[in-house]
């Protein structure tokens, strides 16, 4: 963990200028600290280096956001990203003060900061103390030294005026009233992270002590999380995901639960179909302005029928389906079947075209043997396979390697269970109406 007197340094101009460089230096890290060495000590230099290799890191959550701000390996780790943050914080309102509880380095705190800038409005007529403001609260000193930096590094002067960070105990926090609150407990209070969210801290109990008296709210948990009975009842719990990974859940609570007792999956994505009616994440940030929202919300835990055969589609749901366990509504909705009980691929005589599911055109079902699977394809020229599997233990890499194929054209190869046998799917991508080409 960073010391203040580490922050002190790293926060200065000459330490933003070491790294600035060291941004474009490709070189292996131990020629950059042979190099750095010579120029300053050896405290200094690992700091620098740390650094720099943490923001290229960094880049996959913030973007160009990253070359700016500085990290720990565990904060980083533990961010929400600059995309779910800005989505999660549409739903609060701009007229609200909003206290994001245990900020971290400030992911969260960046989204729900720019929600209440307003740049058409002259800073002389936000009241401080009444406020519209942001503020972040966190027990460690040294993260909330480098939550301000980041804030004032991304968002510049007006980060002052919109937003606060305090050092600070959140489970003796009194909030003020009405207002709007963030909670990100941490999840590693040991050495390992757990799912478990009573062993969080803070816990479902200062959780329930802070519902009374301020209802409106939300907690930030892992999607695997085992979210406590009575918030299932009264939150609306979504799993969000971008880049076909499912990244958060986030449990909504009071007036900020649009299907109280519902689960909801939503999918961040740059594709706009053109019969679909996305929701835009957020407007007025030029690098997530084109971002959209799609989401399915339901009954979790539907009863998932299962095919008799394999349809003419093969349909694979989104990371955040699965994690949701909307399979079930899925499959309600678009007359789907598994291919198995309990089963994550969902089949059909009819195309899907939604965009929490990969459609796919079935050309061929054939047993999941290697030798002739591989004669096979070897037959229809194909040597690009993109390989998907569920439910199977032969792994792509391995499978690759042993089909050998030296083809021309491409095609996508499924690995699943159908009833008790494995079979390969040989199928192609259906195209999405009106999808980003």
């Amino acid at each position: 963990m960073l010391e203040l007197d580490d922050l002190s340094w790293l926060t200065s101009q000459q330490a933003n200028a070491w790294l600035l460089d060291l941004a474009h230096d490709n070189r292996p890290i131990h020629q950059q600290l042979t190099y750095l060495r010579k120029q300053l000590s050896g405290a200094k230099a690992g700091l620098l280096v740390q650094q720099a290799a943490l923001r290229k890191h960094a880049f996959r959550k913030f973007g160009f956001w990253a070359e700016q701000m500085l990290f720990t390996d565990k904060s980083l780790q533990q961010a929400t990203d600059r995309w779910i943050a800005a989505y999660k914080a549409a739903r609060y309102s701009r007229s609200v003060a909003v206290h994001d509880l245990c900020c971290g380095i400030g992911g969260d705190l960046l989204g729900l900061a720019s929600r209440g800038e307003r740049k058409e409005e002259p800073a002389s007529t936000w009241n401080q103390t009444t406020d519209t403001r942001t503020i972040g609260w966190d027990l460690s000193a040294p993260v909330t030294r480098l939550a301000k930096y980041n804030l004032h590094a991304v968002l510049g002067r007006s980060a002052k005026r919109i937003v606060d960070v305090v050092t600070g105990d959140v489970e003796s926090l009194t909030l003020p009233a009405k207002a709007l609150w963030h909670l990100d407990p941490d999840r590693r209070p040991g050495q390992k992270r757990t799912s478990q969210a009573t062993m969080h801290r803070p816990g479902p109990e200062a959780v329930e002590r802070l519902l009374k008296t301020h209802p409106d709210g939300a907690v930030k948990l892992a999607p695997a999380c085992q979210v406590p009975a009575n918030w299932a009842k009264s939150a609306e719990l979504e799993w969000i995901s971008r880049d076909r990974e499912c990244r958060q859940l986030v449990a909504w609570f009071g007036e900020l639960a649009n299907h109280p007792g519902k689960h909801r999956a939503t999918l961040l994505s740059h594709d706009k179909p053109s019969h679909q009616t996305p929701s835009k994440a957020r407007p007025g940030d030029p690098a997530i302005d084109s971002l959209v929202s799609y989401s399915l919300a339901g009954q979790a835990g539907r009863q998932l029928p299962t095919a008799k055969r394999l349809g003419r589609f093969l349909i694979d749901p989104d990371p955040a389906i699965l994690a949701a366990n909307l399979l079930g509504e899925l499959a309600h909705q678009h007359d789907l079947a598994a291919l198995v009980h309990e089963g994550a691929y969902l089949t059909s005589d009819h195309p899907v075209d939604n965009p929490l599911t990969a459609c796919f055109e079935v050309l061929e079902q054939l047993p999941l043997r290697v030798k002739p699977l591989a004669k096979y394809l070897a037959s229809r020229d194909l040597g690009s396979l993109e390989i998907k599997k569920r439910g199977v233990a032969l792994e792509p890499s391995v499978l690759r390697r042993q089909l050998k194929l030296r083809g021309s054209r491409t095609a996508t190869l499924i690995l699943a269970r159908l009833g008790q046998r494995e079979v390969a799917i040989l199928a192609q991508r259906c195209p999405r109406p009106g999808a980003a080409k």
